[in-house]
Order: C-alpha cells, then structure tokens, then sequence
C-alpha cells in the first residue's frame, strides 16, 4: 500500500517537520537534539544543553492538552542530570511558541 494511502506519509511529514523546530531549538540554545528524539532511556528530552533539558511539543492545532504527569515525570529526568527542566510547545499555524519552566 502507498505511503499517502495509509497515512505514513502524513506521519513522516510532521515527524520532518517537528525535527525541523528541535533542531532551531537547538541551534537557539546553544545545545543538540537527543538520538531519537529523546525516545531511548538513556537519552531522555528532546534538547539539551549544558543548563536545560527540554522538552519539544510541536501542533498545528490551537490548543495543546498539557499533561501535569509528564511535566513531572520531565522534571525528574533533568534534576536527575542537574539541568533545569523546560517544555516548549509550538502551535506551527499560528507562529505562537510557550516556554514552560518551573521555579521550584
């Protein structure tokens, strides 16, 4: 079956087009991306740098579901490397991007 036909296609255009934004990120930072985009457990976060570890969400919608459990479970992770935990979240059609960061 096509690619375009079974949705892979759409698939790997936005997992193109979401690499694209964690690699600005990274060059924005001053860091890199993770292998995988921060899937392996040994390379957790999407991009690190010497200070941050964060966390890249990427919707063409306008709106994003935050879930208040995976900040949790991303603050852990960048304690655990002595780094400061952040999400990003880019609403792509509205050229809008929101950092999360915590203060505790």
């Amino acid at each position: 079956m096509p690619s375009w036909l079974s949705g892979r296609g759409r698939l790997r255009a936005q997992n193109a087009r979401s690499g694209a934004h964690e690699r600005q990120l990274a060059r924005q930072v001053g860091g890199r991306t993770q292998p995988g985009s921060g899937s392996s457990w040994r390379a957790r976060g999407d991009v690190k740098n010497d200070e941050l570890l964060i966390e890249h969400k990427y919707t063409g919608r306008a709106n994003y579901l935050f879930d208040v459990r995976q900040w949790i479970k991303h603050v852990e992770r960048a304690r655990e490397q002595g780094r400061v935990p952040a999400m990003v979240i880019d609403f792509d059609e509205y050229k809008v991007s929101i950092v999360v960061t915590t203060n505790a």
